[in-house]
């Protein structure tokens, strides 16, 4: 099974605010998991102060909205 995993994920939901959150990740990062905050159909979403970055920030975005 091939599966990749946010650190949040937020789907089908409306208006959503996440203030002054930090993501962090430890050292060991296993390669399915994927950006600090990824969001699906979702309107209305904020994340002011948000902090962090994704588990791979060479190759990957910290935040994603699609």
């Amino acid at each position: 099974m091939i599966f990749n995993l946010s650190l949040v994920e937020v789907s089908y939901a409306d208006n959503i605010s996440l203030r002054r959150c930090r993501i962090a990740c430890g050292a060991n990062r296993p390669d399915y998991f994927t950006h600090a905050l990824e969001a699906h159909d979702v309107t209305g979403l904020s994340y002011p102060g948000f902090t962090g970055e994704s588990a791979h920030p060479e190759r990957l975005a910290a935040v994603a909205v699609r």
